[in-house]
């Protein structure tokens, strides 16, 4: 009996499949549009499959750098489609729309926001470079990551990705590696340790351990054909900034740095201007945090004060205050040691060490470092240096990941990149490189 119903149910969906196809309304392929208001729109990509198991798809939204990030829930019944997309901000994004031949219609619910979308059926793009799943030995570690060869007759340059805080997977910077690689720049980019596929803890690390990661997957393409040994580099995103010029030290052919909002400031220092900065933003209790630090900072360094560092923090847990601000919830926690390794890290040492040409950019209404301070420390490291190959790039009215905020700089509309900011990425990896 129970083969029966499942024999019913795979030649009811054959059936509705077989169906689809013969009235020319299935959603399998590949659809362009927007996410629009009566402003402006947000572009969106989609791609569509359909297996025995149902429709699955991954969705690119090019203006704030994602690609490919899988939908959930798929749902479609003509004309009826709805769809979930979960891109890691905690706010599942929620597509509802009709189908009608060769466009998709609807309303898209994010962010409290709901807005028309619209896609039209569309012919995928051609690449101009190839993917492969690629191993980097450091030492004992093995990292994951992925290889996109730039399709060129001549040894091509190439840049390694270097990630941010917390647990990042190279899936975060797949954007970024076909901006790259399309312009005929090879990528690489890989799971930080212990994330996706790759071995290790990159909690009980420091950011030498992070650094040579990212030496290692330079001395991995340094042996690789059909690219040219002396054009590696690096480009790290926020604590990737501090990351990117240490690896730099560390691979001696590194022949040029991106820093992309990584700070100039040691990370307590950092988190220090975050708590002026953010915090009164959102009517936080910024002396109430201050005082937090400061008992968090005795019992990190000299093992004392437990009760008073607990009492402050059930306060400020209560006020919603722990989000934004590191607050270990024991006393065997992974983060005391993870902050002496790391508070105090000083950035200014190592860029002083670095020969290779720098790119520094950051956003004017960065709140999470202190812009103007990581600027001046900068630039005072490199005269000192006698260092003169280097350019700083500050974009007005964005934020810390280079891109325009509602509400935010006098700007309304979609979340998105700077004007420009892609293009100086490519523009200066390009001439850094004579290609």
């Amino acid at each position: 009996m129970r083969r029966y119903k499942m024999d019913i149910v795979r030649d009811i969906f054959i059936c509705c499949l077989m169906t689809s196809f013969a009235n020319g309304q299935t959603i399998t392929g590949y659809w362009k549009g927007a996410i629009a208001s009566e402003q402006e729109g947000m572009k969106i990509m989609v791609d569509f499959k359909s297996d025995s198991s149902g429709i699955t798809g991954i969705i690119s939204y090019p203006d704030i750098g994602v690609s490919k990030i899988p939908v959930a829930q798929t749902k479609f019944v003509f004309p009826d489609l709805g769809f979930i997309v979960h891109d890691g901000s905690g706010q599942p994004q929620r597509f509802e729309g009709k189908v009608e031949r060769e466009t998709i219609t609807g309303i898209w619910h994010g962010y409290g926001m709901e807005v028309p979308f619209f896609l039209n059926r569309a012919q995928p793009e051609p690449v101009s470079y190839h993917e492969e799943e690629v191993d980097i030995h450091n030492g004992e570690i093995t990292l994951s990551g992925s290889f996109y060869h730039a399709k060129k007759d001549d040894k091509s340059p190439a840049i390694i990705v270097i990630h941010g805080s917390g647990d990042q997977t190279r899936d975060l910077y797949r954007f970024y590696a076909e901006l790259f690689a399309g312009k005929g720049i090879s990528v690489l980019i890989y799971d930080k340790r212990g994330c996706g596929k790759s071995m290790g803890d990159w909690r009980k690390a420091d950011f030498n351990d992070l650094a040579q990661d990212a030496a290692a997957a330079a001395n991995y393409l340094k042996n690789r054909k059909n690219l040219n040994a002396m054009q590696i580099g690096f480009i790290g995103f926020s604590q990737g900034g501090w990351i990117a010029p240490l690896a730099a030290t560390k691979f001696s052919d590194a022949a040029f740095v991106i820093n992309v909002s990584g700070p100039a400031v040691t990370p307590r220092e950092q988190e220090q201007a975050l708590v002026e900065q953010l915090l009164p933003s959102l009517n936080l209790p910024v002396e109430e945090v201050r005082k937090f630090i400061e008992q968090r900072t005795i019992f990190e360094k000299l093992g004392k004060g437990w009760d008073d560092y607990w009492k402050f923090r059930e306060a400020l847990e209560q006020k919603g205050v722990l989000n934004f601000i590191g607050a270990p919830d024991s006393r065997d926690s992974w983060l005391w040691d993870f902050y002496r390794k790391v508070f105090d890290y000083d950035p200014v040492a190592t860029l002083q060490k670095v020969k290779c040409p720098m790119l520094i950019i950051y956003g004017e209404l960065d709140a999470l470092i202190p812009v103007e301070k990581s600027i001046k420390l900068t630039e005072q490291a490199f005269k000192e240096a006698n260092k003169t190959n280097y350019s700083v790039k500050i974009f007005k009215s964005a934020n810390h990941g280079i891109g325009y905020e509602p509400g935010k700089g006098g700007y309304q509309g979609f979340p998105r990149f700077a004007t420009g900011y892609t293009d100086l990425l490519l523009s200066w990896v390009i001439d850094s490189t004579g290609n």
